[in-house]
């Protein structure tokens, strides 16, 4: 029985380390694309969130950076 429970232990921490390396990786792939990103010289970065929209004379969110997860 004490053998059972070691194992059923072992197995909820491998699912527990599998799920936590898991968004990890993902968090630096994010973390990655958002560092890549603020080193261009774009101007739509430079514009926080707001353009000009020269065909309805208003201002309007231009597109925000979307991460990869």
């Amino acid at each position: 029985m004490k053998l059972f429970f070691a194992v059923m232990a072992l197995i909820a921490l491998c699912i527990l380390i599998v799920f936590l390396v898991g968004k990890l990786v993902r968090h630096l792939i994010n973390l990655s694309a958002i560092i890549s990103n603020r080193n261009t010289t774009d101007v739509a970065l430079r514009s926080h969130g707001v353009v000009y929209n020269e065909t309805t004379d208003k201002l309007e969110a231009d597109q925000s950076l979307i991460l990869p997860f």
